[in-house]
């Protein structure tokens, strides 16, 4: 047929290249390849046994001295390791034996300070007596034994100053010595006498630590046993008065010391030394007041409080009854003082109002 249908395919046709499938190159003939040439066997070269060295043969000897080395050798190292392992057990040994107790060596027993000794009631009251015999051999001697002194108890001196108070106080108790006469005469032989007293009580270790108002009585003190004295002088009957400081009970210093404040308050300075007791306290007709006189050295005191729990007032001091005047600028005075006498411009005695 001269037309093909063009429907079939056309076989003879050279096929049109496909982008999604690969196109294959035909194969390139090779060339045949010539048969590799058989190896030709090749005869060994023949050794000449004249051309190698000759082998030395072995010794006897060398094999012995070879031998003897190694045993040698084998010994050190032997002996080396049972030295290690030695050393190594006495180490191991070493930590774990338990050390020896030593001697304990006695311990000498540790001296403690002694502790001071308080003194007691009778032997504070001998140090008291010895002292102020002491002082009575001083006095008689300086006079040539023409003053005679007395011995007498519980006398108005001396006055001492307890530790955080402000005034001096007069002891619960002490001892005295003496001379009880005004002697124009002896006058000369009673000042010797003081200044003999004085000094012995520097000789037996005393310190002046305070003076008393008006009296010419420096007060003395001796730390280590407590004893304290006063020498007065001819200003009044010659008098040596000693005791010790424990004399006083902590009750009364502290009411002399509240007294002595209120003082204070007032006067703007502390009393050189005040004397009073709870005892003497007297309430008021005006309730709840209350009123007390006291000792100064030279002087009566006077203090009120408001009530038993208030703070003293001082309101005043001297040798006789207050002025009317003096209560008339104190209300406080006069409702504590209600009932006592007071002394008017001219010179008698009224009796104080609250009014």
């Amino acid at each position: 047929m001269d037309n093909q249908d063009a429907s079939q395919p056309n076989i003879n046709a050279t096929p049109s290249a496909n982008p999604f499938v690969p196109t294959t190159p035909a194969p390139t003939p090779t060339e045949p390849t010539a048969p590799a040439p058989t190896p030709v066997p090749v005869a060994p070269t023949p050794v000449d046994p004249s051309s190698e060295p000759p082998i030395a043969p072995v010794s006897p000897d060398n094999n012995k001295k070879r031998s003897t080395s190694f045993y040698i050798i084998a010994a050190l190292f032997g002996v080396v390791a049972i030295a290690a392992i030695i050393i190594f057990v006495s180490v191991i040994m070493s930590n774990n034996k338990q050390p020896e107790p030593q001697p304990v060596k006695p311990v000498a027993p540790v001296e403690e300070p002694e502790e001071e000794k308080a003194m007691t009631a009778a032997e504070k009251e001998a140090a008291v007596k010895e002292t102020l015999a002491s002082l009575k051999a001083a006095a008689e001697k300086s006079s040539n034994n023409e003053l005679v002194f007395q011995d007498i108890y519980d006398t108005y001196f001396p006055f001492y100053i307890p530790k955080n108070a402000n005034t001096g106080m007069p002891l619960d108790k002490s001892f005295s010595i003496q001379y009880d006469s005004i002697d124009t005469e002896k006058l000369e032989l009673i000042d010797a006498a003081v200044e003999a007293v004085r000094s012995q009580l520097d000789e037996l270790g005393f310190d002046k630590y305070s003076d008393v108002k008006l009296f010419d009585g420096p007060q003395y003190i001796n730390e280590e046993n407590g004893v304290i004295c006063s020498a007065v002088s001819a200003a009044l009957p010659f008098n040596v008065t000693c005791g010790h400081i424990s004399w006083i009970t902590t009750e009364k210093m502290a009411f002399i010391n509240s007294l002595a404040k209120a003082y204070y308050e007032k006067m703007d300075e502390y009393p050189s030394a005040l004397s009073a007791s709870k005892d003497r306290i007297e309430d008021s007709v005006f309730e709840p007041y209350q009123r007390i006189m006291a000792n100064l050295p030279d002087a009566g005191a006077l203090f009120y409080r408001s009530s038993p729990t208030s703070d003293w007032v001082f309101f005043t001091a001297g040798q006789a009854a207050p002025t009317c005047v003096e209560y008339s600028k104190d209300i406080g005075a006069r409702r504590a003082f209600q009932g006592q006498n007071c002394i008017n411009a001219a010179g008698d005695l009224e009796t104080v109002t609250a009014g």
